[in-house]
C-alpha cells in the first residue's frame, strides 16, 4: 500500500504537537501572606473568565495558588491564558498576574525583561489571586 506524502506526514505531526504539549499545574499557596507589590493605575485584561494582568494590580491581594504548565519550556498563548483564567475561577481566584517567577520571589512581567535578568530557571506563572 502506497501513501501518499500529506498522509505520511500526519503522524509526524502530531507527535512532534503532543511532544511540545505539557499540562497546567494548580499549586495550593500554603505560606505567609505579605504586602505583595502593587503598581498604580495598572489596567487587567478582562475579556476573559477572570481579569488577567500582565504586570502588577493595583489594589492590595493575597496569592492563593500558582498555575504552570509540567514543562517550563512552553511558552504561554491566548487560549493558555483562558484556561488558567477559568482554572483559577474555579479555584476561588479572582484574577490572575501573569509573571515570570522562579516561585514567589519577585521578577519581571511575562511580557518583557527590561533589566535583562531572566535565567533558565524562570517560567510563566500565573499567579491566583483575590482582592483584599
Amino acid at each position: 500500500m502506497r501513501l501518499n506524502k500529506p498522509t505520511a506526514v500526519m503522524p509526524l505531526l502530531l507527535a512532534a504537537f503532543l511532544v511540545g504539549c505539557g499540562s497546567m499545574q494548580y499549586t495550593q499557596y500554603t505560606g505567609a501572606q505579605q504586602a505583595w507589590p502593587t503598581i498604580a493605575g495598572s489596567l487587567p485584561d478582562a475579556h476573559y473568565a477572570i481579569p488577567v494582568y500582565r504586570g502588577w494590580p493595583d489594589q492590595p491581594y493575597e496569592i492563593i495558588g500558582t498555575i504552570v504548565f509540567s514543562n517550563p519550556n512552553i511558552t504561554w498563548n491566548e487560549g493558555d491564558v483562558e484556561a488558567a483564567a477559568k482554572t483559577a475561577q474555579n479555584q476561588g481566584g479572582e484574577a490572575i498576574v501573569m509573571r515570570y517567577s522562579r516561585g514567589l520571589g519577585l521578577s519581571v512581567d511575562a511580557a518583557t525583561d527590561p533589566a535583562g535578568t531572566l535565567s533558565e530557571t524562570d517560567r510563566p506563572t500565573a499567579f491566583v489571586i483575590r482582592f483584599e
